[in-house]
């Protein structure tokens, strides 16, 4: 459980760092 969770945290920085990219690269 505490596997999928960390996996999860792990994608939804992801995406949250490619969102706060984009505007900064532009």
């Amino acid at each position: 459980m505490l596997l999928v969770f960390s996996s999860l945290a792990v994608e939804v920085i992801g995406v949250f760092k490619g969102v706060f990219m984009v505007p900064v690269v532009i």
